[in-house]
């Protein structure tokens, strides 16, 4: 065999051998491995915003002692207030009032004066005096009694139990102020210094399903409220009566004063006379 055709034959051997040895060289197809532990975590989907700092109101109202009956709220730059007071009321344990009514022209005003006690969460006794008349009526665990003439009854008093008209109902009389539109502080220097507080609202209440304490036509139209700067209790309501649709005799205001908040208050059933023939 010839030199060149000899060296031919030996390169391409060469090449042949070279292309085996990088076959078994390269890897086969390796297993998958199993991952042991925790798995990584995988990131947020895009559409989940991320967490941030809740921004603090600018205009907080004024906080409750606690929550109390669900109102519509009560407008006014004292609106606020006024809904933290009535929760206040919601709230408050017992406490004493006295009241005084007048109504009608100067020359023929008619006058209650009267005091009572508040037991939660419904429980009230009420003393009246006019033209000479003393009535008391309590209500105790969701029963009336009346006591007229000196005698306690059980129930509602028919008409004519009061010669001069039934006597203002308490409760109905503090839930007119839960319908108050709106509500604002009084003017400056309205008050005098024997003022019953430093905290003076005064609110005009909603005309709509109005009836009004006292008998048809008498119809409160507005209020003074002074309330405790601290506990947003009660401390002196006048009621203000008389609409342009009510009769000129039933103008007038009444005036509660609340004190002693906490004392000691135990409504008991008054002692009924025995019926007939017992």
């Amino acid at each position: 065999m010839s030199g060149p055709r000899l060296l031919v034959i030996l390169l391409a051997a060469l090449v042949l051998g070279g292309a085996l040895l990088a076959c078994d060289a390269m890897p086969g197809p390796q297993p998958t491995p199993t991952v042991v532990g925790t798995p990584l975590p995988t990131a947020p989907p895009t559409d989940t915003p991320a967490p941030t700092d809740t921004p603090v109101p600018t205009d907080t109202p004024v906080p409750t002692p606690t929550e109390g009956a669900v109102r519509t709220p009560v407008g006014g730059p004292a609106g606020p207030e006024f809904m933290a007071a009535l929760a206040a009321m919601d709230a408050a344990p017992t406490y004493s009032y006295t009241l005084r009514m007048e109504l009608g022209p100067t020359s023929t005003r008619y006058l209650l004066t009267g005091s009572g006690r508040h037991q939660p969460p419904a429980g009230y006794d009420t003393n009246y005096s006019a033209l000479g008349y003393h009535t008391e009526i309590a209500v105790i665990s969701g029963t009336t009694y009346f006591r007229n003439f000196g005698v306690w009854k059980q129930g509602l008093p028919d008409a004519g139990a009061f010669p001069m008209g039934p006597p203002p109902d308490m409760p109905a009389i503090l839930g007119l102020l839960t319908y108050a539109a709106d509500a604002g502080l009084a003017p400056e220097g309205s008050d005098g210094p024997d003022a019953p507080s430093p905290r003076h609202l005064q609110f005009r209440l909603d005309p709509d399903g109005l009836a009004g304490p006292g008998g048809p036509g008498l119809g409160a139209s507005g209020g003074d409220l002074w309330i405790d700067p601290e506990t947003h209790r009660y401390v002196r309501l006048i009621l203000h009566f008389g609409r342009p649709d009510a009769p000129a005799d039933n103008a007038g205001q009444l005036q509660m004063d609340f004190l002693d908040y906490g004392a000691p208050v135990i409504l008991t059933p008054p002692a009924l006379p025995s019926p007939a023939g017992d």
